[in-house]
């Protein structure tokens, strides 16, 4: 099941991560959780980057059905019926979106990239709550559901001490394993491997594909 949503950070990520082990349980055999920068942050409200329908993942059914009669959530069963009815194409069944044609590399880029490469652009605190939040949600999933944090690369090295501490959060719970594809090497120092500074291209989405496919099956 792929639950990504483009834009979203660990407040979003939380409160589907709750509606998948409220609705699947034990049946959950594993977990993939993409953890970037944004689980170092120092602010635990979490703030959001775009608008985000926490109701659709709420808990309480009273809760999802008044919010069934929001104008948006007609405008979204308007979009559906169109697509029901074959007027607009849908989009892929297993949702991919290939958005490297999306994005350009320009001065901006070029400034963010040497900005990133700066202690004051990291979290230098040592403390990560959003990190320790990260841990009590995993403690709440089945013991039986594996996890698999992985931490995606970025056009630049960054800071280790945020990695390490999703490393001990991931050796804190049996089943659980994190994959670091945040070196500095060659490759993560390719600008032709990266769409922008968060976003990297097919070739490294494919090593990163292999090593979670390699870790799913150890766990097995």
């Amino acid at each position: 099941m792929q639950l990504t949503v483009p834009g979203t950070g660990p407040r979003e990520h939380f409160a589907m991560l709750g509606w998948f082990a409220r609705s699947h349980g034990a049946g959950a055999r594993a977990v993939v959780l993409g953890v970037d920068q944004n689980y170092c942050a120092v602010d635990t409200a979490m703030p959001l980057q775009h608008p985000f329908p926490f109701w659709l993942y709420d808990a309480g059914p009273l809760t999802y059905a008044a919010n069934l009669f929001r104008a948006r959530a007609l405008r979204s069963a308007a979009r559906r019926l169109i697509l029901i009815a074959g007027r607009k194409p849908a989009v892929r069944p297993d949702g991919f979106w290939d958005y490297a044609g999306d994005y350009t590399r320009n001065d901006a880029w070029q400034k963010t990239a040497a900005a990133m490469r700066t202690p004051g652009y990291w979290n230098s605190s040592g403390q990560f709550p959003v990190v320790d939040l990260l841990a009590e949600k995993l403690r709440a999933l089945p013991s039986a559901t594996g996890v698999i944090l992985l931490v995606p690369r970025i056009f630049a090295a960054g800071e280790r001490a945020c990695v390490a501490a999703l490393e001990r959060v991931a050796l804190g719970r049996p089943g659980t394993r994190a994959i670091d594809m945040r070196q500095d090497n060659e490759a993560t120092r390719a600008p032709l491997n990266f769409s922008d500074m968060t976003h990297y291209a097919r070739p490294l989405a494919q090593i990163a594909e292999g090593r979670i496919g390699a870790a799913l099956r150890g766990m097995e």
